[in-house]
């Protein structure tokens, strides 16, 4: 059976780019089911053609880019991507034959990071801290007046300096949003389209976003699908193992190789980019995406706040804090245990991934998370074994009651996941 052949569209190299994914040849029967049901399954195409485009206002002010992926279904799935990447990255893996059996039971909601669509302007985003930091250097040169007639030349070279540093703050206040606030403009994109619960399905950075947003509100989200997930910070060692020097170039225009090398890095596992043609794709998508907003998405997920979460070990005891009620009956704490049902995944091969994702598996909530290691894969588990990685979703979909089987035992095929049928409303 041929490898499906995934096409990138409108990249800024002349020219489509094209890859071969690892497909693991499920035997003649299926071959053919698959050819009735879809077609051809040999090209899977990365455009937007299909998609409706949504650009929402969100509640801090700033435009956000989603593409819904329409079906019958009122299901709502929620996919946030990683740093690098945007939307696209998603759309071979749900265009795959075997996920498109289960993704056609689901309307899909590909967010788009701010400034991460295709032909974005430079976002400039404005914060209260700008303002409270330029009053402050004002305060300073204010301070500095009554020296003026004393030493004209040493007030001359301080003003200078800081009416350099305040032109220079005006000029580079491109705060991009950080996690925790792209987490919060999820809320705006929930209600814009209605969607009274979802599943997530998130990517590296996209994958800590979600579960910061499902963290602060249980009630919307039902289940989270995390790749390559995280919930602590850049340790000492990723810090100058990995460094990011080249970013500032990124943040003038530039696109180092260093940088594609420390995307790479990120995506697969530490010197694991093996795959040219996985490589050569998303080098060229990181390349097409807005150079400054990239850095800015980067930027927020290297500098990243731990997220607050507890493992639990019983139920609260009466009287304690955490069983403190507020007003209404409403909790005074800060939530600390993601509520929502948790599928945590990534490659066996990537050690420094699976570390991470071992360090969050255990500050989570073991009655409600499962955690999978795909065997011989790096981080790219969509792009180097999707047969596998959709079989596993359908187990979590299962998991969670959102479908059931007209079977007794569940294949790796498509033939049985055509007995899929969904029982969630």
């Amino acid at each position: 059976m041929e490898v499906p052949l995934v096409t990138f569209q409108g990249n800024n190299t002349g020219g489509d780019v094209h890859h071969r994914g690892s497909y693991i040849d499920p035997g003649k029967a299926l071959y053919n089911s698959v050819i009735e049901e879809f077609g051809s399954p040999s090209v899977l195409q990365r455009n937007s053609d299909s998609l409706e485009e949504h650009e929402i206002l969100t509640s801090s002010g700033i435009h956000q880019r989603v593409y819904v992926q329409r079906s019958k279904s009122k299901r709502a799935l929620v996919t946030y991507h990683d740093i690098g990447t945007n939307h696209t990255s998603f759309l071979g893996f749900f265009n795959h034959p075997e996920m498109r059996v289960i993704s056609r039971y689901f309307t899909i909601y590909h967010i788009c990071a701010p400034g991460h669509h295709e032909g974005a302007a430079t976002e400039n985003f404005d914060y209260p801290m700008q303002t409270a930091q330029d009053q402050l250097l004002l305060g300073e040169k204010q301070l500095l007046e009554p020296r003026k007639s004393a030493d004209p030349g040493i007030l001359a070279c301080t003003v200078g300096q800081l009416t350099s540093r305040h032109a220079s703050m005006v000029s580079g206040s491109v705060a991009y949003p950080t996690l925790d606030q792209l987490a919060q403009m999820i809320t705006s994109i929930v209600a814009y389209f209605g969607i009274d619960y979802f599943i997530g399905f998130g990517m590296g950075a996209g994958s800590n976003v979600l579960a910061r947003y499902a963290l602060h509100n249980p009630d919307t989200v039902i289940g989270l699908f995390l790749l390559n997930p995280t919930a602590t910070t850049h340790t000492y060692f990723q810090k100058y193992r990995c460094r990011w020097w080249d970013l500032p170039y990124l943040q003038q225009g530039f696109m180092t190789e260093n940088l594609l090398e420390q995307l790479d890095s990120h995506w697969f596992g530490y010197g694991l980019a093996e795959n040219e043609d996985i490589v050569q794709f998303y080098h060229a998508l990181a390349k097409s995406l807005n150079p400054t907003n990239l850095a800015g998405y980067i930027h927020s997920f290297m500098e990243r706040t731990p997220i607050n979460l507890v493992r639990p070990v019983g139920p609260p005891m009466p009287g304690s804090e955490s069983a403190t009620n507020g007003v209404n009956g409403t909790s005074t704490l800060e939530p600390t245990v993601i509520e929502a049902e948790v599928c945590l995944v990534t490659g066996d091969r990537a050690t420094d991934l699976s570390r991470l994702l071992a360090e969050m598996n255990g500050q989570m909530d073991p009655k409600h998370t499962q955690f999978l290691m795909i065997p011989d894969c790096t981080g790219m588990v969509m792009e180097e074994n999707p047969d596998k990685l959709a079989v596993d979703f359908l187990h979590f979909l299962r998991s969670i009651g959102l479908c059931k089987f007209d079977t007794n035992q569940l294949f790796s095929s498509c033939l049985q996941m055509k007995h899929c049928i969904p029982i969630c409303p």
